[in-house]
């Protein structure tokens, strides 16, 4: 729990951060007075005071005006993940979160404030159970601790929209659908009465092979070059369906992730 208030912290002073620089960037005026090239009868748009102040040349103004950012943006991102199962306490049962990694590639399609955003990230989810009942091939009750870890490949489809043009540090929002598919469970268990010995135990077959999640998510950028910018964002994910085969309560995924990387022009 600290080392997510931690990292929430974090993404808030960077927002913090970004917003306040958005807000005190020099505002822009319009020159009543246009330039032409010379040698040509061309006309072009007024030039702004800040180009005027700082003695812009009219060729290189038509040629920032001219260029269109790249539609696509590859961001390599790694992060942390604080994830439980809802809905899946019963019979004294308790439900912990758990922590793990994820990291992975996101690609951005647009270039005005809105974008989609898709990719493929690895990720760890999971949750610790407490007190958790079971049944042996005897009918005999017993009660264990133990933790399940599972490891999924997911593909975002998430809509974004950022509040200033591309080429300043800006924030966004994002929300869609998130597809993960499943590598790999594991249960590690702590403690039992069943006389079991404790370990780690393949539980792959225990859960879906696929899992859908709604996310929603907030983060911002900060420019490092024209076509580079440092990415900070977190989001949250809950499951829409249960993870688990077959059980008499219905374990959905919820999850918080907090990641950063580069975000890249292509």
């Amino acid at each position: 729990m600290k080392a997510l208030s931690i990292s929430t912290g974090v993404l808030f002073l960077v927002m913090t951060s970004i917003a306040a620089a958005q807000m005190t960037a020099p505002t822009t005026t319009r020159s009543q007075q246009a330039r032409k090239v010379p040698g040509t009868r061309q006309a072009v748009a007024p030039m702004t005071q800040d180009e005027i102040d700082g003695g812009t040349s009219q060729t290189e103004i038509r040629t920032v005006r001219a260029a269109k950012p790249s539609f696509f943006q590859l961001a390599p991102v790694a992060g942390y993940t604080y994830s439980t199962f809802s809905e899946a306490s019963s019979n004294g049962s308790s439900v912990d979160s758990l922590s793990g990694f994820q990291g992975g590639g996101l690609l951005l399609m647009g270039r005005g404030f809105f974008q989609v955003e898709t990719g493929l990230i690895y990720s760890e989810r999971g949750a610790k159970f407490t007190n958790n009942l079971g049944s042996l091939s005897n009918g005999q009750l017993f009660r264990s601790d133990f933790e399940a870890k599972l490891r999924y490949l997911e593909v975002p489809l998430m809509a974004r929209y950022s509040f200033t043009p591309r080429h300043q540090s800006r924030l966004f929002i994002k929300g869609g659908v998130i597809a993960g598919i499943l590598q790999s469970a594991e249960h590690t268990i702590l403690k039992n009465d069943a006389g079991r010995p404790n370990g780690t135990e393949n539980a792959k077959s225990q859960y879906q092979e696929t899992d859908y999640r709604a996310a929603a998510g907030v983060g911002g950028e900060i420019k490092i070059t024209k076509t580079m910018s440092w990415l900070l964002q977190g989001d949250y994910q809950y499951g829409l369906k249960s993870a688990v085969k077959s059980s008499s309560v219905s374990p959905k995924i919820s999850a918080f992730s907090i990641s950063t990387g580069l975000n890249i022009d292509l």
